[in-house]
């Protein structure tokens, strides 16, 4: 019987942007080193379907140059996913 263990990860370009519709600001930054990492476990419950549980972390980081101000900027970010596979 397989494990139906998960491991996914990626990387990327990550930025932030601010929209503040009640004062009318839009606010972009630089684009920065992003990342995402996944584990889950999946279990068959029944000849057709498949569920699971996983947690991902993900990170973005990046220096912002605007208007003669430098801001480092660093996200981490948690979750837990679930899913349902059918067959």
């Amino acid at each position: 019987m397989p494990a139906n263990f998960l491991i996914s990860g990626s990387i990327g370009l990550g930025s932030y942007s601010l929209d503040d519709q009640d004062h009318n600001l839009k606010v972009s930054t630089q684009s920065g080193f992003a990342f995402q990492v996944k584990i889950g476990k999946e279990w068959w419950v029944s000849s057709k379907w498949g569920l699971g549980v996983g947690l991902t972390y993900g990170k973005t980081t990046l220096t912002n140059s605007a208007g003669g101000i430098t801001e480092d900027m660093d996200s981490n970010r948690i979750g837990v996913l679930f899913n349902a596979s059918f067959k």
